[in-house]
């Protein structure tokens, strides 16, 4: 196999693969696909963009995911730039296997910033990790952006298109959820856009109603801007006010695991 053979707009024929992150196969990770697919219906009309990397076999090997800045709360800046929720390369040797390092990554991110300019961005910003893992920064810097703001291990790349624009930034948090006096309180604020996410809020929501009367579950749509507004926070899975540091090692149990040892 070599090069894609072409970079596309979604089309209703891709939608689940799309939807299940380029994993249709991976029936634990279905279970963050309703929600996704929620947010994607809901949000087309309001601008999101997906492009997908075919490669020879016709196998969807590469998503990239982009919006207008108004539809990632996490990002502060100019409603006029973008911002690239994800992008990557089907990796994994299960399902179709490891297409990687073949330059579909550079290839689908030229497609989507040249798309970007055709609709009037001033600017394109991306999230990603400042340690060498998925979504990482140095790849942005690689590709000629910039790193503008950080958070723990959380960078904001941006790559200008027009020179005047100011540079982006992260939400920052305001508040957090207080503690409820015997109860564990569990706060899950989601949007919708990150099926990995919206798996977490499952798995938590889960565990909170199998533990019972004692555990208080709530979610924040973050997809009204008057909660982002409030509380500062875009995404995440608060624990009595504490965060729940996301790894990539989440699972049920882990979560049930952890509302379990805060119980009265």
């Amino acid at each position: 196999m070599g090069e894609p053979v072409e970079i596309v707009d979604l089309g209703p024929e891709h939608e689940d693969v799309y939807l299940s992150c380029l994993k249709p196969e991976d029936a634990v990770f279905a279970e963050g696909v309703p929600m996704k697919r929620d947010w994607y219906r809901r949000s087309r009309d309001g601008g999101v963009r997906v492009k997908l990397a075919i490669d020879d076999d016709g196998a969807v090997a590469g998503m990239v995911q982009y919006v207008p800045r108004p539809l990632a709360p996490f990002v502060v800046g100019d409603d006029d730039i973008w911002v690239i929720h994800c992008i990557w390369v089907h990796v994994y040797e299960s399902g179709i296997g490891n297409r990687g390092g073949r330059g579909m990554g550079p290839a689908l991110l030229r497609a989507a910033e040249e798309d970007m300019r055709q609709r009037g961005a001033r600017g394109v910003a991306a999230w990603g990790l400042t340690i060498p893992e998925w979504m990482n920064v140095p790849w942005f810097e690689g590709q000629g952006y910039s790193r503008v703001d950080v958070q723990g291990v959380m960078g904001l790349a941006f790559k200008a298109f027009d020179p005047d624009v100011d540079d982006p930034r992260w939400l920052r948090e305001t508040k957090r959820p207080e503690p409820i006096p015997g109860k564990v309180r569990v706060s899950s604020f989601v949007i919708g856009w990150c099926t990995s996410g919206n798996l977490n809020h499952e798995w938590a929501r889960r565990a909170a109603r199998e533990l019972g009367d004692d555990v208080v579950f709530e979610t924040y749509d973050t997809s009204d801007p008057e909660v982002v507004r409030e509380w500062g926070i875009s995404t995440g899975i608060y624990v009595d006010g504490e965060e729940y540091a996301v790894d990539g090692s989440e699972t049920y149990v882990r979560f049930r695991d952890l509302i379990r040892s805060r119980m009265p």
